[in-house]
């Protein structure tokens, strides 16, 4: 009995001093509401920062949205608005993630496999690479580095200012030349907008949407915005020795990004009242 207990032992240490690098969980570093996470569990929640992402987990990001997912290593993937991203139970040879839809950014330090679309592909430490998954093919484009399809005929694409297409009809891939005008079309979705930082882990400004005496109240009011894509939390304070429920959304890096979007909040839904907030 002992013999295959032991056995079993040694297997598992085994794998957990050999896996490798990219078996490393995800981030949720930056979030441009709204952005959606649908668990294992089946469950559709808000994306808030900091959130962890796990094998099963899918990503949704929606119109006007953006986000930023990081890795201990480095790593950073973008993804721009309407882009819908898993990351697979950990099999051999199973990808990180994939990119379903939408257009991404990739900077790698570390080597990871991925899939675009229906795409396999090997990402090279130091790889900078836009993908897009669209309806009829999926586009790639090396900004740095270098990147290895390894489906049946594998190749390497190294060469800067190219896209890389694959029809989805026939499962062909091709080259075109990328103009510059393209390359900025591609890159527009990834650029720091002034004035929006978006919502981070470190961010101490938020949005009070309302407040309440009642918790259930403040709960149900939250899920309403959970619901919608966006990462609302609770504050308890104390008005006249009383508990209140303050919901907040946020928190965001400035005092002017949480402006911004108090404006835009005020322009969607009819809240008197809502103000800029900086946590304690």
């Amino acid at each position: 009995m002992r013999a295959p207990f032991l056995a079993a032992c040694a297997l598992l240490l085994c794998n957990l001093f050999t896996s490798p690098v990219w078996a490393e969980f995800a981030r949720a570093q930056s979030i441009q509401p709204p952005a959606w996470l649908t668990g294992s569990d089946g469950f559709r929640r808000a994306l808030v920062p900091g959130r962890e992402l796990v094998p099963g987990d899918r990503l949704e990001v929606g119109a006007g949205g953006r986000v930023v997912l990081t890795w201990l290593d480095g790593s950073r993937l973008q993804l721009a608005a309407e882009a819908q991203l898993s990351f697979p139970a950990r099999a051999a040879l199973a990808p990180a993630w994939r990119l379903h839809s939408g257009v991404a950014r990739w900077a790698g330090s570390a080597e990871r496999p991925a899939q675009l679309g229906g795409l396999p592909l090997l990402l090279r430490g130091g790889a900078d690479v836009l993908l897009a998954a669209l309806a009829a093919r999926d586009e790639l484009c090396v900004l740095n580095g270098a990147v290895e399809f390894s489906g049946p005929d594998p190749q390497s694409w190294d060469r800067t200012q190219t896209v890389w297409v694959r029809a989805h009809d026939d499962g062909l891939i091709s080259q075109e030349p990328v103009s510059e005008a393209r390359l900025q079309r591609w890159q527009a979705p990834f650029e720091s907008q002034p004035g929006y930082g978006g919502v981070t882990v470190a961010g101490q400004w938020a949005v009070v949407l309302a407040a309440f005496p009642d918790p259930r109240q403040a709960a149900r009011f939250s899920n309403r915005f959970l619901q919608a894509g966006l990462p609302v939390s609770q504050m308890l304070i104390q008005v006249q020795d009383k508990p209140w429920y303050r919901v907040l959304l946020g928190g965001f890096a400035d005092r002017f990004s949480a402006q911004i979007y108090l404006e835009r909040m005020q322009q969607a839904e009819d809240l008197p009242g809502m103000w800029v907030f900086k946590r304690p």
